[in-house]
C-alpha cells in the first residue's frame, strides 16, 4: 500500500498476499483512534492469473466446444449431400 496526504507521497507498507485478500467482499479504512477523513481514495487491483489446472479446463472445455461443433456441422454437411 502506498500513502499519500495532501498529494505528499509518505511512503509504502509492504504485506505478503495472504489467501483471503482474493476473496475479500469489502473493503475496510479505518483509524485506530480519533476522526479521520478520506478523501478521493484510489484501489488497484490485478486480476488473477489461472492455475494450471485452470489453464487445462480452460482448454479441455474449448477443445471439447470446438470437437462437437465439427461433429455438428459435419453431420449436416452429410444429411444435405
Amino acid at each position: 500500500m502506498k500513502y499519500w496526504v495532501n498529494g505528499q507521497y509518505l511512503g509504502e507498507f509492504l504485506t505478503p498476499e495472504e489467501p483471503w485478500m482474493q476473496t475479500a467482499g469489502y473493503l475496510d479504512i479505518a483509524a485506530q483512534e480519533g476522526t479521520v477523513w478520506f478523501d478521493d481514495v484510489c484501489i488497484n487491483t490485478t486480476g488473477s492469473i489461472p492455475t494450471l489446472s485452470e489453464w487445462g479446463a480452460i482448454i479441455f472445455g474449448t477443445l471439447l466446444l470446438a470437437s462437437v461443433a465439427f461433429y455438428i456441422w459435419r453431420r449436416r454437411r452429410v444429411a444435405v449431400a
